[in-house]
């Protein structure tokens, strides 16, 4: 798990009360951190997509998926992100 919040959007990068929706995919490494993160569909806004991966690979855990002996494997997920400004 981990999360991205309104405190990470930078002001004045959207305007008030707007939304943009970045849709990514990273890699769950078998220790369970995340890399190579992408947007797969941009948001609009790259500087967001860049902050939506950056953030992402720092703060973002899972555990890991197993094959069929129970080991730990490299797997993918392909998620949407959502930033909303907040209105004044």
């Amino acid at each position: 798990g981990g999360k991205l919040s309104y405190h990470d959007l930078p002001n004045g990068l959207l305007p008030a009360g707007q939304s943009a929706e970045v849709e990514v995919i990273f890699a769950v490494n078998t220790d369970g951190r995340v890399s190579q993160c992408r947007p797969e569909h941009s948001s609009g806004y790259p500087a967001l997509d860049n902050l939506a991966c950056r953030l992402i690979e720092q703060r973002f855990r899972f555990k890991p998926a197993k094959d069929e002996d129970g080991r730990p494997v490299r797997s993918w997920v392909e998620e949407s992100h959502t930033w909303t400004a907040r209105e004044n």
